[in-house]
């Protein structure tokens, strides 16, 4: 099946439709400023739609008190994360589709920027840009892509995942920030079996089968980090998971470079939230030994170890 864009009508004065859900739960102050952002795109061939998975009705409340034009999709009963994506997936009916989190924030050129990188790569399954860091409600200077600059293609799964698992000053392009093709996502689903709560990896990698997915450095919109993010705890069973798809999908050795690498940032992580009174046993030991014997091996034979370094000095600095 043919599933690129139509490039006659790229080509033409049309503007592709774009389909903009933002995923809500329980965060109403936050869901605010996004839905607010989205509302203040550039690009006006745009449906913007709120899917809320809320626990309660607070942001149901709000959007029809300061939103009544916005499109609200109620999930009752609630949907756990990975569902919620995939029947946003299921209900996408436009050209594009972003499916973006309530706790992020959109620059005003991010539909116009992103459509246009897609007519200009007409055989992209999706685009997806870099992002400025918020550390709560203040902007620092940091940027979630590191020391990525320019554009990427990525055409297969090996190519994605080395940001995700490799040490150096390149980091993925954050998943928040994607715009699909939606024909190419026709069938696709998330599969918590495929990484857990990073199953995302998984799914732009199958996603990958379709074409090639773009990355570009361009800052179009707004990452948050606060308190309750997700991904500030470090869940072992998870990156397990996730790493047991990789050598099965992608043929990796178990002591590959990029593995080990990946083994040695979320042991490191690990430790590092582990409280005190439980530094202890043979687990703890293991880790530790671990730890200590990659940090050496990285320090005096890789440069981009030290890259890494001094971009994290960098980022602490001056944020």
């Amino acid at each position: 099946m043919n599933f690129s864009m139509d490039q006659s009508r790229m080509a033409s004065n049309m503007e592709p439709r774009v389909e903009l859900y933002i995923l809500s739960r329980d965060r109403v102050s936050l869901c605010r400023e996004a839905v607010t952002s989205a509302l203040a795109q550039t690009y006006k061939n745009l449906t913007v739609v709120l899917s809320d998975n809320s626990s309660t009705e607070d942001v149901v409340d709000m959007m029809y008190k300061d939103f009544p034009q916005v499109k609200v999709l109620r999930r009752r009963p609630n949907l756990p994360a990975i569902d919620h994506f995939n029947a946003i997936i299921e209900n996408a009916d436009e050209e594009f589709l972003v499916m973006f989190h309530d706790d992020d924030v959109f620059a005003p050129n991010y539909v116009s920027d992103m459509v246009q990188l897609a007519a200009q790569n007409c055989d992209v399954v999706a685009v997806a840009c870099n992002a400025h860091i918020m550390r709560g409600s203040f902007l620092t200077h940091g940027k979630v892509m590191g020391g990525f600059t320019g554009q990427i293609r990525l055409n297969s799964a090996l190519e994605l995942i080395e940001p995700y698992f490799s040490i150096g000053p390149r980091n993925p392009a954050p998943f928040s920030g994607y715009m699909y093709q939606a024909s190419y996502l026709k069938g696709m689903a998330m599969e918590y079996a495929k990484g857990g709560k990073h199953c995302d990896v998984s799914f732009l990698c199958e996603l990958l089968k379709r074409g090639p997915i773009l990355w570009t450095a361009a800052c179009n919109f707004y990452y948050r980090i606060h308190e309750s993010n997700d991904s500030g705890y470090e869940h072992v069973a998870n990156r397990l998971s996730l790493m047991r798809y990789v050598q099965s999908n992608i043929g990796l050795s178990r002591r590959a470079d990029i593995l080990m690498d990946y083994r040695f940032t979320y042991w490191r992580r690990w430790l590092e939230q582990l409280p005190l009174n439980k530094r202890v046993g043979k687990r703890y030991a293991v880790v530790e030994k671990f730890i200590r014997a990659r940090t050496w091996r990285l320090a005096t034979t890789r440069i981009d170890f030290w890259i890494r370094c001094w971009y994290k000095l960098v980022r602490y600095v001056i944020r």
